[in-house]
C-alpha cells in the first residue's frame, strides 16, 4: 500500500461520519494486518469464521490462493472493496473459492474484474450503498507498436469470454453479454445488481456489522499507520487537514510528517 492511500485511511479513521469510518477500518486493518499487501489481506479471526478483504486492485492471485487452501474447513466473509485488476489472477482466485466452498461475499464496491471472485462464492450479499460495475476486458496502454496492439486486442477478446463465462452462472450469457460487448461501463445500485442476479440479497451494513463510535483508539490507529511511514512529505492542504486530529497526540514533526514547499 503507498503511502498516499494510507494517509487517507488515516485521515477517514478521524472521520466523524460511520460510513466513512467504516470503510476506513476495513482499509486500516487490511494495512496492519499486512504491510505489504497488495490487494488481500485477512483481518480478522474468530472460532465461527475468518474476515478477508479484497481491496484496490487485484495484481497476481498467489496470497490468496494460499490463503484459502490453508484454511479450508474455516467459513470465510470476503469483503469486496475493489476497481478491478487482472483478470487471469482474478479466475484463479475465483476458482480457489469454488474449491474452498465455503467464501461468502459481502459487496461494498465490485468493479470489472472484481465480479469474477464475487461470482465464485457461495453468497453475495451486497451493503446498501454498494455498487458493482461490469465491462468487458480493458487495456492499459503506453508506448506499445501496432503489432502489439493487435496480440493485446487478441487477448483483451479472450479476457472478456472469461469474464462472461465467470458470470453467466449467475445472470445467464446473453444477459452478461449485454455489458460486456458494448465498450460501456455498466453501473448497478444495490437493488439493481439483486434484480439481475449479480447479488443474492442486500444487506444493512450498520445493522450486520455495526458502526462503532470514533474513539481514541480509532485516532490512535491513525496514529500508528501514520508512523509506519516513515517522513511523508505531503501536501500542505493535506497538512492543514491532518493537523487537528493528530497533533494533541503528537507533534506532526514526530510522527515523521513534512510539508512539501
Amino acid at each position: 500500500m503507498n503511502n498516499e492511500l494510507l494517509t487517507q485511511i488515516a485521515l477517514l479513521i478521524a472521520d466523524r461520519d460511520p460510513n466513512s469510518r467504516d470503510a476506513a477500518r476495513r482499509r486500516a486493518a487490511a494495512a496492519l494486518a499486512n504491510p505489504e499487501a497488495d490487494y488481500f489481506a485477512a483481518t480478522r479471526f474468530t472460532n465461527d469464521q475468518i474476515v478477508a478483504q479484497i481491496f484496490d486492485r487485484i495484481s497476481n492471485a498467489a496470497e490468496a490462493v494460499v490463503f484459502f487452501q490453508t484454511h479450508p474447513d474455516k467459513r470465510i466473509r470476503l469483503e469486496i472493496d475493489c476497481n478491478g485488476g487482472s483478470v487471469p489472477a482474478a479466475l484463479e482466485i475465483a476458482q480457489a473459492i469454488k474449491n474452498h466452498g465455503n467464501v461468502h461475499a459481502v459487496i461494498h464496491q465490485s468493479f470489472s474484474a472484481a465480479n469474477i471472485i464475487a461470482a465464485a462464492c457461495k453468497s453475495v450479499a451486497i451493503t446498501t450503498t454498494g455498487k458493482v460495475m461490469l465491462h468487458g476486458a480493458r487495456l492499459s496502454v503506453n508506448e506499445v507498436t501496432a503489432k502489439q496492439l493487435r496480440e493485446e486486442a487478441d487477448r483483451l477478446d479472450i479476457a472478456t469470454e472469461q469474464m462472461a463465462d465467470a458470470l453467466a452462472p449467475r445472470i445467464g450469457h446473453e444477459l452478461v453479454w449485454n455489458f460486456m460487448a458494448d465498450d460501456l461501463d455498466h453501473y448497478f445500485s444495490a437493488a439493481q445488481a439483486v434484480e439481475i442476479g449479480l447479488a443474492d440479497r442486500i444487506i444493512d451494513a450498520a445493522i450486520e456489522f455495526p458502526p462503532r463510535p470514533c474513539n481514541r483508539g480509532d485516532e490512535n490507529i491513525a496514529v500508528a499507520l501514520l508512523q509506519a511511514l516513515n517522513r511523508l512529505t505531503l501536501a500542505p492542504d493535506t497538512v492543514a487537514a491532518l493537523s487537528p486530529y493528530f497533533t494533541k497526540f503528537a507533534p506532526l514533526g514526530e510522527l515523521g510528517i513534512s510539508q512539501r514547499a
